[in-house]
């Protein structure tokens, strides 16, 4: 659906096309420029996000640790029936800081910084120890318990982890040649050593610096080996604090911790509860599979920030919609991981109108989310399935090589700004292919994201697919070469396409 005033642009640009093949009929479709002098001010200007302020000079430690002493009292995190508040969430995450503090390794992977793994079952532990590590000042790595082994190996071997955290009764399950392995209920659940004291449960005295690795999500490789990508402080920083912030979270709203912890979206639902002195609820894996269990814990908790990737979200709508139970209290109801039917949301828009229903692209390189859509009753009877415009400290380029797309010309999405990774770990030829130089800011790096996309006429980007032959499966990416490889290391397969 288009304006008058849009098609007007359109056959603008058209006409540009058929003058410049006048003037050179055998000009190459390569040399041909896909937008007019207007067009590239449109795009560099009108339609990029205005410059806006963050915490600079913050880390998610020192962010994190100022929200405890804001609202010490207040309900951090809870999963079943037990619960801990910001002090007790503090106190524990302490203590498994400086437990492995005292273990005095480090690593040589990376700049030097030590990485974490954690190989951890879905409770309050897996935060605990996920904060452990970040107030340590060293780089966590999540990974699945239910992987493969080979694969667990591989990522612990590729991490270059010094330590790994494993639940209790777990700890021979892989090994660690260059390290030490610990179970992490017995890091802070036994009585502090008499020469520590209170100290254990203290803040530990680390600098840690916007720039240092705050994490190192692994996502599927085309060779059939993982790569993982290293995301700094500074990248969630801005993610979760700047002036020009779309949503208004407070200390009041209840998230649900929906996503896996190797999934990046953990990554928002952690830090969006704990930095806004919210209450974080663990959902357990039996309750994300039931959606009737799903629904009386979003009743029960009261939930106000639940985030879904589309093809989980529809069969839960299905059920609430058919039931006459209480009505939710969520208030923000976000969408992403995957592409998103909005006309599917009919019913459910209905019977929820005041609800903040948004849609947003994101990419593990660029720190879980680009883009903001807040999707309107009209976006849904129109079935309007665009993913909206960037979101605050970032810029997005859509490319044809290295020139710049028109309104309505499909090309790459490449995304520039504070919240592009630092890279590929080990795997440099990768790093060089994929982040690259801005070629529109000076000193500026790009990822180069190999999705498919397209400016629309009002400034929003409509995403069209992949470019290579990568799927998304519930919000994971699978990259379909690699199930090719796995399936030509059977005995008795000569070749595979998948």
């Amino acid at each position: 659906v288009y304006a008058n005033e849009d098609i007007v642009q359109m056959l603008a640009r058209l006409e540009h096309v058929l003058h410049a093949l006048a003037a050179n009929p055998e000009m190459k479709l390569s040399e041909l420029e896909t937008t007019t002098e207007e067009e590239k001010e449109q795009i560099l200007g009108a339609f990029q996000i205005k410059p806006t302020q963050y915490p600079h000079e913050e880390s998610i430690k020192s962010l994190f640790e100022a929200q405890v002493k804001k609202t010490p009292d207040r309900i951090a995190i809870s999963c079943g029936t037990e619960q801990l508040t910001y002090a007790e969430l503090n106190a524990k995450a302490n203590i498994v800081a400086n437990r492995l503090l005292a273990a005095k390794v480090r690593s040589e992977a990376g700049k030097g910084e030590t990485m974490v793994a954690l190989l951890l079952e879905r409770n309050m532990d897996m935060v605990i120890g996920i904060l452990g590590v970040v107030k340590a000042g060293y780089v966590y790595v999540p990974i699945d318990p239910e992987a493969p082994q080979d694969r667990i190996q591989y990522m612990l071997a590729d991490s270059g982890a010094s330590l790994l955290l494993v639940n209790q009764g777990k700890e021979h399950r892989v090994s660690l040649p260059q390290g030490n392995v610990y179970a992490i209920e017995q890091l802070y659940s036994d009585e502090p050593d008499a020469a520590w004291g209170a100290e254990l449960k203290a803040d530990p005295d680390v600098a840690v610096a916007p720039q240092d690795a705050l994490y190192i999500i692994y996502t599927s490789g085309t060779t059939g080996e993982p790569k993982g990508t290293v995301i700094e402080h500074e990248c969630v920083v801005r993610l979760m604090h700047n002036d020009d912030m779309p949503f208004h979270f407070h200390e009041e709203d209840v998230w649900s911790l929906f996503a896996a912890y190797n999934f990046d979206v953990s990554v928002w639902e952690m830090y969006g509860a704990l930095l806004y002195g919210g209450h974080l609820v663990v959902i357990p894996n039996d309750v994300k599979k039931d959606s009737y269990a799903l629904l009386d814990l979003l009743r029960e908790k009261r939930v106000t920030v639940l985030n879904q990737v589309p093809s989980s979200f529809y069969n839960l709508m299905q059920v609430e919609l058919a039931e006459a139970g209480e009505r939710l209290y969520v208030k923000h109801l976000i969408f992403a991981g995957e592409a998103l039917q909005v006309g599917k949301l009919k019913a459910w828009q209905a019977k929820y109108p005041e609800m903040n229903i948004v849609n947003m692209y994101g990419i593990t390189e660029t720190t879980v989310h680009v883009t903001y859509k807040a999707i309107t009753a009209e976006d849904i009877a129109l079935d309007v399935n665009d993913v909206g415009k960037a979101l605050p400290t970032l810029k997005i380029y859509i490319l044809d090589g290295d020139k710049l797309c028109g309104i309505g010309v499909p090309g790459e999405l490449c995304v520039a700004g504070v919240g592009v990774a630092r890279g590929y770990l080990n795997k440099p030829e990768l790093t060089n292919k994929k982040f690259v130089a801005n070629p529109f800011v000076p000193g500026e790096r790009m990822y180069r994201s190999g999705d498919l996309a397209q400016w629309l006429p009002d400034g929003n980007i409509a995403y069209l697919g992949r470019m290579d032959d990568q799927v998304k499966i519930r919000g994971f990416r699978i990259e379909l070469g690699e199930v090719e490889n796995a399936l030509r290391q059977l005995e008795g397969i000569q070749d595979a396409a998948v």
